[in-house]
């Protein structure tokens, strides 16, 4: 059950072992008010026994250890470097904008003589509580066991993060809070994390014997995450970039939401509430995304999650999820592109602006991988496509990328859509009826004669002049194209505006069991390239019903259906990416 608003969140009703059985609730356990209690506490310790000692898909490869590593003992703790394979935690947590506990040049060799624990952000500290319940001694924390103003250090380091969530004891995610100066665990026993579960009596078949039936909230991820929706709220740390790749590389992982702690290995998840994966609560470890297909849908659910999260820096976007492309690439052995697959190209390319998101989240990604991957005909192929890097790591940063295709390519006039006109909800043909609260300046129609390709754009677009390439500039094209604007408003696009419709191919709605199912053209709506002359940029995306429901000149259809048909022209020409 959903409730909506800014505060929104999603909870369960449930009985008690204790409570009389009331039909459809199975019985679940209480979950205890504050994290800091012994309940909670062996929980935890439990759950990592139990998947130390039993589980054989979570082995812990101790070939690897980090560079640095923070050791506690009785009056504090210092930094060492492990010369032999030790036990430790990883902290996956929000910086919240402290910058002043970190370890720099200038501190390190005080770092490595003493660190004082009383001078730490409570959020560390916690973990130095959870640390001996655990029988661990070591911690790793990337504010302090990464030299934060040494760029060669951290180009050094950045290649083997993945490896230290991988190889971790445990990493304990500290997912309630937002700021390391804050406690994860509360100040005491009865500091409660949120309000106790309300409970209310309801009648069953006997009235003579009330059942209580109980209320909670339970947070959208891991074992909850089915309940994901527009309409729940997230723990803070699942609002940031970094923290996703950090969670799914964990081999074993310690989540302390703000309703309650989750465990999560390779082999089982549970929760304090008393559920465990199951049928009705099944999970996807990483160790079991084993085959290309596997893989390259892991990327696709990854970004889509990925987008709807924050960074400080936009330059962070490859970075903070290149441990996730280290895997796909390690299990599918394709070549990486910024962002992009070189086996898995134009699936890739077949992206959309989420229609619930604002345009204030970056990305907003949302692929319809159902659509034209498995049931469909491509009309278009890539020749090739190539990525020049800023600096060394494969899957960091990139200064600009290409893709060189060949496809059915036809010009078209641009314009902004017309406000909503109180169409029906679901009207394909008229995206602005999609949102009648929503945002009008992002939709455009593209025009190919009395063909119309409604669709939200990527990013806001602006018009300019086109810049020809040396080839074209004899002729003088004299004509506007339209240019994805980021930080302002779109501006009305009035004919005549250019845009070009890339035809990717078609996908039936059906299977082989309904063959008479609807046909989807996919398209990509591109414009010129300020950067690069004669090179194209993407403006948007959209699948649209083929032959179209709304009448078209016969004329146009033809145009249109000879390219379906696999019988128009193609063209080559480069896609470039848009900084």
């Amino acid at each position: 059950i959903s409730l909506t608003g800014p505060d929104a969140c999603s909870f369960e009703l449930y009985t008690t072992e204790a409570d009389s059985a009331v039909k459809h609730l199975h019985p679940l356990l209480e979950v205890p008010a504050s994290p800091r209690s012994e309940a909670t506490m062996d929980f935890m310790a439990r759950q990592v026994k139990d998947c130390h000692d039993n589980h054989d898909k979570c082995k812990i490869n101790h070939d690897f250890m980090p560079k640095r590593l923070i050791r506690l003992t009785e009056n504090g703790g210092h930094m060492i470097h492990p010369d032999e394979p030790v036990p430790y935690i990883a902290l996956s947590y929000c910086w919240g904008g402290d910058k002043n506990i970190r370890t720099l040049r200038a501190n390190i060799t005080a770092h490595m003589d003493s660190i004082n624990l009383g001078h730490l952000p409570r959020c560390f500290r916690d973990v130095a509580v959870i640390a001996p319940r655990l029988g661990i001694k070591h911690l790793w924390v990337d504010s302090l066991c990464i030299i934060q103003d040494d760029h060669a250090g951290w180009e050094d380091q950045f290649p083997r993060m993945s490896w230290v969530y991988k190889n971790a004891s445990v990493v304990v995610a500290a997912a309630a809070i937002g700021n390391c100066q804050e406690s994860f665990l509360g100040d005491d026993e009865d500091d409660e994390r949120m309000r106790r579960p309300e409970s209310f009596v309801i009648g069953d078949a006997h009235p003579s014997q009330p059942a209580a039936v109980r209320a909670r909230a339970v947070p959208t991820i891991g074992l909850h995450e089915d309940l994901q929706s527009f309409y729940s709220a997230r723990d803070p740390l699942d609002c940031r970039g970094w923290p996703l790749q950090e969670r799914l590389l964990a081999t074993r992982i310690l989540v302390y939401s703000r309703t309650e702690l989750q465990w999560s290995c390779q082999t089982l998840q549970a929760c304090e509430g008393g559920h465990t994966s199951s049928p009705n609560h099944p999970f996807t470890p990483l160790i079991t995304i084993d085959t290309a297909e596997k893989a390259f849908s892991l990327w696709h659910s990854q970004v889509m999650e990925f987008s709807k999260r924050r960074l400080t820096f936009d330059t962070a976007k490859l970075p903070a999820i290149s441990a996730v492309a280290g895997h796909v690439a390690d299990v599918t052995g394709s070549r990486y592109i910024a962002g992009l697959w070189r086996d898995n190209l134009i699936r890739d390319m077949c992206w959309e602006r989420h229609m619930f998101e604002s345009l204030n989240v970056a990305g907003n990604v949302f692929y319809n991988d159902n659509s034209i991957t498995a049931k469909g005909f491509y009309l278009s192929q890539v020749v090739d496509a190539g990525a020049t890097r800023q600096s060394n790591p494969v899957f960091g940063q990139v200064v600009d990328a290409w893709v060189d295709m060949e496809a059915p390519l036809i010009e078209a006039t641009l314009e902004t859509h017309p406000p909503y006109d109180g169409s029906d909800l679901f009207d394909y043909n008229n995206p602005g009826a999609m949102f009648p609260h929503g945002h009008p300046e992002t939709l455009f129609l593209a025009k190919v004669g009395g063909w119309q390709i409604p669709f939200r754009g990527d990013t806001n677009l602006a018009p300019g002049p086109i810049r020809p390439s040396p080839r074209e500039s004899a002729h003088g094209l004299g004509k506007n194209t339209a240019y994805r604007v980021r930080d302002v408003d779109s501006v009305e696009l009035s004919p005549p505006v250019t845009a070009w419709v890339m035809i990717v191919g078609y996908w039936w709605e059906y299977t082989n069991k309904y063959p008479n199912g609807q046909r989807w053209l996919t398209s990509i709506v591109l414009g010129r390239s300020e950067r690069h002359p004669g090179a194209y940029e993407r403006l948007g995306y959209k699948n649209q019903p083929w032959p179209p429901w709304e009448k078209i000149p016969q004329e146009d259809f033809d145009r249109i259906d000879a390219h379906v048909q696999n019988e128009g022209e193609k063209q080559q020409f480069r896609i470039v990416q848009v900084n």
